[in-house]
């Protein structure tokens, strides 16, 4: 691997571009390839051996085309359901999975945790903490599609999240867990619904990381000039 090499950020949708953004802050000077799944999107609902297949095959012809050095996994799904997969077929380069930010010091208050259902249903962090009886987990069948289709007019959303919400208004949530990426999109109309809230989600934990991992392995692209971006929806 070579410093100009591509960290590739990968992800069914939109929620990629989050990350990326969080990513470009800490290494302004990296090229990137964003690889938005559009054609096999949400991946939140999909039958796991679907879904394997289709991860598996994008990912081969990514790294087989393009000069790869990280490999950042920006689709809580994913991580979820085969991180160890990942890990073991793609051991040659740095790998780095987003995961919601759960820990105790968050859940000694009420907690609402929102995910996809294949990341709830998968997810082994969420199932170490979900005895806890200040979380709430809730599972989103294709609120990340709908995301996606209004990205550029989010606040159509606002009705139906608030119609949705509306039971847990009693509830005194503290904190509230992004689970997917996507959803970090509309944490400004969770804000209206829950304004005493507080807002957990990872992706600038995860830049950071991977700012100090490019360093501890000599990668990090030390040229002056703003590294380029490559955009796919499909391969």
């Amino acid at each position: 691997m070579k410093n100009n090499d591509y960290i590739l950020v990968f992800d069914s949708g939109n929620g990629g571009q989050f990350v990326l953004k969080k990513l470009k802050y800490y290494l302004p000077n990296e090229n990137y390839i964003l690889f938005k799944d559009q054609n096999f999107c949400p991946y939140g609902d999909k039958k796991s051996n679907d879904l394997k297949k289709n991860i598996v095959k994008v990912l081969d012809k990514l790294t087989q085309k393009y000069k790869i050095k990280m490999i950042v996994i920006a689709c809580n799904t994913i991580s979820s359901m085969f991180k160890n997969l990942i890990i073991k077929r793609y051991s040659k380069y740095i790998l780095l999975f987003v995961n919601p930010k759960i820990n105790n010091k968050i859940l000694q208050n009420k907690t609402l945790l929102i995910a996809t259902k294949n990341t709830v249903k998968h997810s082994k962090l969420i199932k170490r903490y979900k005895s806890n009886k200040n979380l709430i987990v809730v599972g989103f069948k294709d609120l990340a599609k709908k995301i996606d289709d209004n990205i550029n007019n989010i606040e159509i959303l606002e009705t139906p999240l608030r119609d949705y919400f509306n039971k847990y208004n009693n509830l005194k949530i503290k904190n509230i867990i992004v689970g997917c990426t996507h959803y970090n999109y509309i944490i400004c109309l969770l804000k209206k619904i829950f304004p005493r809230a507080n807002f957990f989600e990872n992706s600038k934990e995860l830049a950071m990381l991977s700012k100090k991992i490019l360093n501890m392995y000599d990668l990090e692209n030390q040229y002056n000039l703003k590294g380029n971006t490559i955009y796919l929806l499909n391969i």
